[in-house]
């Protein structure tokens, strides 16, 4: 048999050269035929949905392509621009699928879950807009998150610290279904300290009896003047004070007061932008809150969506409306009035501290705290009571409340509306005759109101946390009066002595309000009101270090206000801008003082924003020197510190 035959390999002839080939055949131009017509035509990637259904070219211009921009039609597309419809399906295929796997989270959670838990979520469903919002809102409040067993071990010592409490607390309420944050015991201690100490003085709007049975009732539904947001933002206001609630901050490795404040926050989202008396008193203590924690920045969002609330909500013309409709209610009248009238007081000092009148004007309803106080009424003798309104038995464990006195706290904040309208009048003229004489009047009328009081509201006759706290608020309003003023200013009233100066009267004010205030410490703990003061207290004594008497009051002042750092940070920065005022008016702090600004002094100061926006000290070497050619910048507490802190010069 013959072999496999080879293949042949033919040779291949070479390719002309180009050169040859452009001689040979010269360029042709193509005739114009159906397929160079299509080359040439413009691909759509989107068409618009009208274009689609009719089946006609679309040019897919946005926003309105030229088929809808000739009929004058609404041209919509169903992809985002530079997206095709697939892509666009997808990705709405892909956000259905994780929607989907929350929702099945949801489910799960919910049949998984301990009881309590699982009511909690509920609950949250059925005040959300949204359940994927309120998912999201129970795993922030960390609601799920699943113990380990560190904090198993942890639960004995937690377990005793609350039932500590819970025996401590003399009202007692439930913890759920209002807040996840903490049990029966602390709830109990940090709400009866709330009504010991804020509710009966600085921020009395809440009705005690009525706060407290709906809370007993656990019964959110129905609850008009309770609420989960209202039960956090106390609790988050007290915890900063309440010396068990930092046991239980060490214990649980965790900031309490952090996690009530982002409880609230949570609710506050959830509510939408509702408006409801409890949502507005709890803004309220976020503000505060968020205040002492060193950033009123941050809380006067809460404070300005309060005020807008409270514009929303009408209480003056619900008020009246009760007694029109023919269904008078006494009792909601009463819980209307309290919580507006104690708005107002809130107000009026908070106001100050941006040197504004309070934006909520005085209210024109019923005052509850001055009801049927005539004369004999106001005078006759009363003994203090506890929080429950019992006969006050002085304990260690007990704070004795002097009755009636938001009375003489609501005249006062009348008081200080009226003369903070004349201080922000853009027609005052600050200095001049008829200024002076306006600025004596008020001064008068203080006296005058403040020697009407029963002697039960006298520190001298009543030591209490309450008399404290209103010769304190006397004190606030006589430096409204006089602050803007030079201190050489001769200021002679029937209440004075001759030859009288406005620096005298701030001396006299600064050291009542120091001899007060630490009377006040040497048996109760730091608060809100006690920063404030001796910020307002130390600002004129920055005017006086060339006295003597001065430099003593100053430098106690500093003492103590470095003691509130441990609790509220907002005190540090307070010394700060203390330095930044001496250093604006050319002023050096006293020896006796230095020590008190240790970690607060300008070399250990970060340059940053700084989250303080307290109105400048009202003296006119600040606002006139300082800010002469900085109109661009902010003229506020925070601005004056960071020029100092940026200062070169030491």
């Amino acid at each position: 048999m013959e072999g496999p035959q080879k293949k042949r390999l033919v040779q291949i002839a070479r390719a002309p050269e180009a050169e040859n080939v452009e001689e040979e055949h010269e360029a042709q131009p193509i005739a114009p035929g159906p397929l160079a017509m299509k080359m040439r035509r413009t691909v759509t990637l989107v068409a618009c949905d009208g274009c689609r259904q009719k089946r006609i070219k679309c040019d897919g211009k946005r926003p309105q392509c030229g088929q809808c921009a000739r009929k004058g039609q609404d041209c919509v597309y169903q992809a985002g621009e530079g997206e095709t419809v697939f892509f666009t399906v997808r990705k709405k295929l892909n956000a259905l699928e994780s929607d989907n796997m929350r929702y099945k989270e949801l489910f799960r959670l919910l049949r998984t879950r301990p009881e309590t838990e699982a009511n909690e979520i509920l609950r949250r469903l059925r005040i959300a807009e949204e359940p994927l919002a309120a998912l999201e809102a129970i795993e922030h409040a960390g609601l799920l998150k699943e113990p380990s067993f560190s904090e198993n071990v942890r639960d004995n010592r937690l377990l005793t610290l609350d039932q500590e409490a819970l025996e401590f607390s003399v009202i007692k309420v439930p913890a759920m279904p209002w807040t996840v944050v903490a049990d029966n015991g602390l709830i109990s201690e940090l709400i009866t300290d709330y009504f010991t100490w804020d509710n009966t003085y600085l921020f009395p709007s809440v009705d005690r009896d009525m706060f407290v049975d709906e809370m007993t009732k656990c019964d959110i539904s129905t609850a008009k003047w309770c609420s989960p947001l209202l039960v956090n933002s106390m609790c988050a206001r007290r915890s900063q004070i309440l010396e068990r609630a930092r046991v239980f901050c060490a214990v649980k490795q965790q900031n309490v007061t952090q996690r009530f404040l982002d409880e609230a926050k949570s609710l506050l989202d959830l509510e939408q932008g509702r408006a409801s008396i409890p949502t507005v008193q709890a803004l309220m203590l976020m503000y505060m809150t968020t205040t002492c924690l060193g950033s009123d920045r941050a809380g006067r969002i809460y404070r300005n969506h309060a005020l807008e609330m409270v514009t929303r909500l009408k209480i003056e013309a619900r008020y009246t409306s009760l007694l029109e409709d023919g269904h008078d209610d006494p009792k909601e009248r009463e819980l209307l009035s309290k919580a507006l009238w104690g708005l107002f007081i809130f107000e009026s000092r908070s106001a100050f501290l941006y040197f504004q009148p309070s934006q909520i004007p005085i209210p024109k309803i019923p005052n509850p705290f001055a009801a049927n106080m005539n004369e004999a009424a106001w005078h006759r003798p009363r003994s203090n009571v506890d929080v429950l309104d019992r006969p006050f038995e002085e304990s260690p464990c007990r704070i004795p409340i002097v009755p009636e006195i938001n009375a003489a706290t609501c005249s006062l904040a009348e008081l200080f509306y009226e003369i903070m309208l004349h201080n922000t009048n853009e027609e005052t003229v600050c200095g001049s005759d008829d200024d002076l004489r306006i600025r004596k009047s008020f001064y008068l009328k203080l006296r005058r109101m403040v020697d009407t009081w029963p002697k039960r509201f006298y520190v001298e006759n009543n030591f209490a946390p309450g008399t404290h706290y209103l010769r304190m608020q006397e004190n606030e309003v006589g430096f409204g009066i006089i602050q803007t003023l030079r201190h050489g200013t001769l200021f002679e009233t029937p209440a004075s002595q001759p030859g009288t100066t406005i620096g005298d009267l701030c001396l006299h004010h600064c050291a009542s309000d120091a001899n007060t205030i630490d009377a006040y410490l040497s048996r109760w703990p730091f608060d809100t009101l006690i920063w404030r003061h001796l910020f307002f207290s130390m600002q004129p004594l920055v005017l006086m270090f060339d006295d003597p008497a001065a430099c003593d009051i100053f430098a106690n002042d500093c003492m103590m206000l470095r003691y509130g750092c441990h609790t509220f940070r907002i005190c540090g920065y307070l010394l700060q801008a203390t330095q930044a005022f001496a250093w604006t008016i050319n002023q050096t702090i006293p020896d006796s003082a230095r020590p008190y600004f240790e970690g607060w002094t300008k070399e250990e100061t970060e340059v940053e924003e700084f989250p303080v926006s307290f109105a400048l000290p009202q003296q006119d070497d600040v606002l006139v020197r300082n800010w002469e050619g900085h109109q661009s910048v902010e003229a506020n507490l925070g601005a004056l510190i960071k020029s100092w802190a940026l200062d070169s010069e030491q």
